[in-house]
């Protein structure tokens, strides 16, 4: 290897490391050159967990291992040593560590337990097998990838006959979106089934509090319980003048604003018999606001015909400005307000709405004894959470895996994250946690489809160099492209914007 990576500090089995890597520059050699100097120490085959994102990785990342072990098994003494020296190590202690090299291979294929080499939902599969009886993880399920089809299948006889409480809902969804979006709303990209594991670990830290999705929802609405401040500004003393003092200028104005005074009229006629501004409400904001809801331009430049109006009648020019100025502003007040309660009342109605129905889909699973990606994800996180079950867990981890891996990891979500953060956190400070070791690159990150987070990438850092004291290094040497296009991405990316 010819670039100037710390290869010695990133294969040493001593350390944890977190490697920043560019695509092309080697990854998956690096992740087998970490586990042959993790064999090499003297850690057991079972001891090794490797994780990446697809099957197809996974066997090639096994596939490279055995080949280069099956390899060191035959190549002679000098080609060898080349091969364990660029995986870190100096010469005198690759030369003391070839009969070890040359026996890694049958090490490996005589031991009773392999190393792990998984993707994540398949490991987390595992980890809910081995789950506590007391957690009451449906045992003998089935993982089905087709996630959407399987909500197809789960939810193709919800639809008959919606409860009225659903159908009030299902309503304000319909009026609000129209029949297509709304079904791309409670089913599609916008849906919470695409969001399950958040919508989950919210709802329950909803219920901890003894309060509700939509109560907290509440919460992030300031002008919600507040009045209707457009319907105060009209009942408040003098709304009845101020109309007349309009009704007198717009009559007297440009021909546009003589298409007002019907408007104005009418809303003499409702102030005087009691009645209610909402009635005209959308409608009466034409005599302050442009099309784009911005102030009319002739609040602040009076019309020539008004001006000499107020001329010949001795009227204050101010005033009428200043009114129709406080009726922007009551409108502007009204506009937060409105939505505010649209917010409020949509997504009651999608909460409402999405809860029953992922509880539908999750009966159906069960009854199917299915499940798919989310649910791993969903499940161990639970677990982890749970401090009875994850005492247990983390027990099993802890007697099983000493040394983790993990490729690809710029398409890691929160919640698979949150588990390995959760089991990485257990441990004391005693030196008896795992070494870690991650490789990525947050610029190749592809699975957004499933949440994943490239920024997790800086959050790994820092948490792996805080408690772990891992090394944070850089692979930035890519085999793939000639160097004119490297220079022209690498000009791309280092662009300050």
């Amino acid at each position: 290897m010819s670039d100037k990576f710390d290869y010695p500090v990133a294969c040493n089995p001593n350390n944890s490391v977190i490697v920043s890597a560019c695509a092309g520059s080697g990854k998956t050699w690096l992740l087998v050159a970490r586990m042959v100097r993790l064999l090499l120490a003297g850690a057991k085959p079972q001891e090794i967990l490797a994780l990446t994102f697809t099957r197809k990785a996974a066997q090639e990342m096994r596939d490279r291992l055995y080949g280069l072990l099956e390899d060191f098994s035959q190549i002679d003494d000098q080609q060898l040593i080349h091969e364990l020296k660029i995986r870190g190590l100096e010469d005198a202690e690759a030369k003391n560590l070839l009969p070890q090299a040359r026996a890694l291979y049958l090490k490996v294929l005589m031991s009773p337990q392999s190393i792990v080499i998984d993707t994540f939902h398949g490991w987390f599969g595992r980890l809910l097998g081995a789950a506590p009886i007391s957690a009451e993880v449906q045992p003998g399920f089935n993982l089905r990838e087709d996630a959407k089809r399987l909500q197809e299948e789960c939810m193709q006889d919800w639809w008959g006959d919606l409860p009225a409480d659903l159908k009030k809902h299902y309503d304000v969804l319909l009026k609000e979106f129209g029949a297509f979006e709304t079904e791309k709303f409670l089913m599609g990209s916008y849906s919470l089934f695409k969001q399950r594991g958040a919508w989950t670990f919210f709802l329950a830290s909803c219920r901890a509090r003894g309060a509700s999705p939509v109560d907290a929802l509440a919460q992030c609405l300031p002008h919600l319980s507040l009045p209707n401040p457009l319907e105060e500004f009209w009942q408040r003393p003098g709304t009845k003048e101020d109309l007349q003092v309009m009704l007198d200028c717009f009559t007297n104005g440009t021909a546009t604003q003589k298409k007002r005074v019907p408007l104005i009229q009418k809303a003499i006629e409702l102030h005087a018999t009691g009645q209610s501004i909402m009635e005209i409400a959308d409608a009466w904001q034409s005599c302050f606001f442009t099309q784009k809801r911005t102030p009319s331009g002739d609040i602040a430049n009076i019309s020539a015909p008004m001006r000499d109006y107020l001329a010949v009648t001795g009227g204050d020019p101010m005033q009428i400005t200043s009114i129709r100025n406080a009726w922007v502003d009551a409108y502007e007040a009204w506009f937060a307000w409105q939505n505010d309660q649209d917010a409020y009342e949509i997504n009651a109605a999608w909460f409402a709405m999405s809860e029953v129905m992922l509880g539908h889909m999750q009966k159906t699973k069960e009854s199917m004894r299915v499940r798919d990606f989310d649910d791993l994800e969903i499940g161990v996180s639970q677990l982890m959470a749970d401090p009875a079950n994850a005492a247990y867990l983390q027990a099993r981890l802890d007697a099983k895996y000493s040394h983790i891996l993990i490729d690809e990891f710029q398409d890691t979500n929160p919640l698979q994250w949150q588990i390995l953060r959760s089991w990485l956190e257990g441990y004391g400070q005693d030196g008896s946690r795992p070494s870690v070791f991650i490789v990525g690159d947050p610029k190749q990150s592809i699975y957004r489809f499933r949440r994943a987070d490239p920024r997790l990438f800086d959050s790994a850092r820092d948490f792996l160099t805080a408690n772990l004291q891992a090394k944070s290094l850089q692979k930035n040497t890519t085999r793939r492209n000639a160097h004119a296009i490297n220079d022209a991405v690498n000009n791309i990316f280092l662009t300050d914007a």
